[in-house]
């Protein structure tokens, strides 16, 4: 039976530089912009799936499991230069298959998550006060009396510690929901072909993409060693002597070690 996957994880990249980068450094967290096709509130005139955009830009690190069979588009798209891992690898570093979804995926379509998401949004108004931003949700009620200073130091200790804890509960809720949008991706939308440079739909599925999130502000990259390395897949054989050498200094091998994992790309995908 021809397998959908393979059992390793794959990144591939246009320039050379950065190739060399990821095997000095690791793979650098960068922004992602996402484009999701959420919905509006249920009453809201603008609840038509589809018509409300939602923005988001996540910094990660993106690989696939696309077999060498299937991967020629994709080559052309993100580059020819690659490194393969091992799926255990990237489990234990907390990669994980993104989620795929398109304008009627019902859980995206309920007025509980476009609240969560909508308080993350504006949670930095109030310096992250639930308090204060549920005050101000009611505001908007003509029967609600908006709090100030006075009524919030009038309330128990009893009542400012319950109050406190609900915050910091609420706080992890809108925390998860956010990591969790953070490894969404529409199932198509409009991108910009990289080969011929104009606008077309892409079904992004197709990517099987898989994720690495930055969910700590102090994490730079994601490392590796030579043991999870599976494929050093090169352009052609102008690389050769450069990559080898690049590899032999990272992870003190010698080069035989090198030859067992270099392949040029031509030879990978004819091998299929």
């Amino acid at each position: 039976m021809t397998k959908l996957s393979t059992d390793n994880l794959y990144h591939y990249t246009k320039k050379k530089s950065d190739f060399k980068s990821i095997i000095q450094n690791g793979f650098e967290y960068r922004r992602c912009k996402e484009d999701l096709p959420l919905s509006g509130f249920s009453n809201s005139p603008f609840s038509i799936p589809g018509v409300i955009k939602h923005l988001i830009s996540p910094e990660v690190v993106c690989f696939c499991d696309i077999p060498f069979n299937l991967v020629s588009d994709h080559i052309k798209q993100y580059g020819e230069y690659c490194i393969g891992l091992t799926k255990n690898w990237g489990m234990i570093n907390g990669i994980t298959p993104i989620r795929y979804v398109h304008q009627y995926t019902p859980d995206l379509r309920d007025d509980k998550f476009y609240t969560l998401r909508s308080c993350a949004d504006n949670l930095p108004r109030y310096n992250n006060s639930m308090l204060m931003l549920i005050d101000e949700m009611l505001s908007k009620n003509d029967n609600h009396e908006k709090l100030n200073q006075k009524d919030i130091n009038e309330l128990s200790d009893k009542w400012k510690k319950l109050i406190s804890q609900l915050e910091c509960e609420f706080l992890d809720l809108i925390g998860f929901s956010q990591n969790y949008i953070g490894n969404m991706k529409t199932y198509e939308g409009y991108w910009k072909d990289r080969v011929i440079n104009k606008n077309s739909i892409r079904r992004f599925y197709d990517e099987r993409e898989w994720r690495a999130l930055k969910l700590n502000p102090k994490m730079t990259h994601l490392t590796f060693a030579w043991s999870d390395i599976t494929e050093i897949i090169i352009r052609d054989e102008k690389d050769n002597g450069e990559i080898i050498n690049v590899l032999i200094k990272k992870f003190g091998i010698n080069k035989d070690n090198v030859q067992t994992k270099l392949f040029l790309i031509d030879e990978i995908i004819t091998q299929q």
